[in-house]
C-alpha cells in the first residue's frame, strides 16, 4: 500500500521531485524496503527535499537506525547539511537517538560541526537534557564550552531547562560555570531565572559567582525577585548575594514584584529609600 500511494505521488509531483520526496517520505516513517525501492528506481540516495532534508537526516531525525544505515551504506553523505546547517548527527541528538549518534560518529560525522547558528549536536543534546547523549559526544570530543552566535554553552542550555545531570556532568567536565552569553548571562543566572533552585545550588557550590551582572548589570537574584522565586532568593542570599546591587534598570529591591519576596529583601537589609539615577 505504501509503495503505490509513493508511486502515485511521483506521477502527480512529476519524476524527479516525486523520487525525492518518496524517498525522502519512506526514510521518515522508517520504511526500509521502500525506501530500498525507491533508490533502486532511481532516487538520488542524497537528494534534498524543499527544506533541504535529505532521507538520511529524515531517518536520523525520527530515530529509524536501520534505514540510517542502509542509506550510509548507499553513499549517503553523514555530513550533509540541510538549510539552516544541522546534520543527521544533530537532529538525532537533539531527539536523543544515541544508537544513531553513535552509529553517525562511527562512520565520520563530525561531532562538533556547527548549524548555521552555532549550536552544535551536544549543545542540542544538553538542551533537551538527553545526558547519555551528551556524555557519548563529550567522550568522542565535544567542546564542553563551545558558544552558539549568542553565546549560549551547553550548560547555559542544560541550565536554562532544569536539566540538573547534565548541567553537573558539564562541570565535571571542566565547563566553565561563570561563562557568559553576549547579554553577559551565566548558567546561574538562567537556571535561577526558571526558578530551577537544584541547578542553582549545584553551579554555586561548583564555584558560579552569586554576584555575576549582566551587560545592563542584572544579577541572578534580581531575576529571581522578578519571577517571585523566594526559595532562590533566600539561598542566594545566604551565598552572599548583595540586596542592594542596581542594574540600569533600578534597585533589587524595586525588581521585586512579589511582596514576600519584597518583604524579605528589606529584612535582609535592602534600602527602601534607594533611589535610580532617574530619581
Amino acid at each position: 500500500m505504501l509503495l503505490w500511494l509513493l508511486s502515485v505521488s511521483l506521477v502527480l509531483c512529476g519524476a524527479a521531485a516525486g523520487k525525492v520526496r518518496n524517498l525522502c517520505y519512506a526514510a521518515c516513517y522508517g520504511h526500509l524496503q521502500a525506501a530500498k525501492h525507491f533508490l533502486e528506481q532511481g532516487a538520488a540516495v542524497d537528494a534534498k527535499d524543499d527544506n533541504g532534508y535529505t532521507a538520511m537526516m529524515w531517518a536520523a531525525q525520527e530515530g529509524h537506525l536501520d534505514v540510517v544505515k542502509y542509506l550510509v551504506e548507499q553513499g549517503a553523505a553523514v555530513n550533509a547539511k540541510e538549510k539552516r546547517g544541522s546534520t543527521a548527527m544533530m537532529w538525532a541528538a537533539q531527539k536523543g537517538y544515541l544508537d544513531v549518534v553513535k552509529y553517525l560518529v562511527e562512520q565520520g560525522a563530525a561531532v562538533d560541526a556547527k548549524a548555521d547558528y552555532g549550536y552544535t549536536a551536544m549543545m542540542l543534546a544538553a538542551q533537551k537534557g538527553h545526558l547519555d547523549a551528551v556524555k557519548y559526544l563529550v567522550e568522542q570530543g565535544a567542546d564542553v564550552d563551545a558558544k552558539d552566535d549568542d553565546g549560549y554553552t551547553a550548560m547555559m542550555l542544560a541550565a536554562q531547562k532544569g536539566h540538573l545531570d547534565a548541567v553537573k556532568y558539564l562541570v565535571e567536565q571542566g565547563a566553565d560555570v561563570d561563562a557568559k552569553d553576549d547579554d553577559g548571562y551565566t548558567a546561574m543566572i538562567y537556571a535561577t531565572q526558571q526558578g530551577h533552585l537544584d541547578a542553582v545550588k549545584n553551579l554555586v557550590e561548583q564555584g558560579a559567582d552569586v554576584n555575576a551582572t549582566s551587560k545592563h548589570g542584572c544579577t541572578a537574584m534580581m531575576l529571581a525577585a522578578k519571577k517571585g522565586h523566594l526559595d532562590a532568593v533566600k539561598y542566594l542570599v545566604e551565598q552572599g548575594a548583595d540586596v542592594n546591587a542596581a542594574s540600569k534598570y533600578g534597585y533589587m529591591i524595586y525588581a521585586a514584584q512579589s511582596p514576600d519576596v519584597m518583604n524579605y529583601l528589606v529584612e535582609q537589609g535592602a534600602d527602601v529609600n534607594a533611589k535610580t539615577k532617574h530619581g
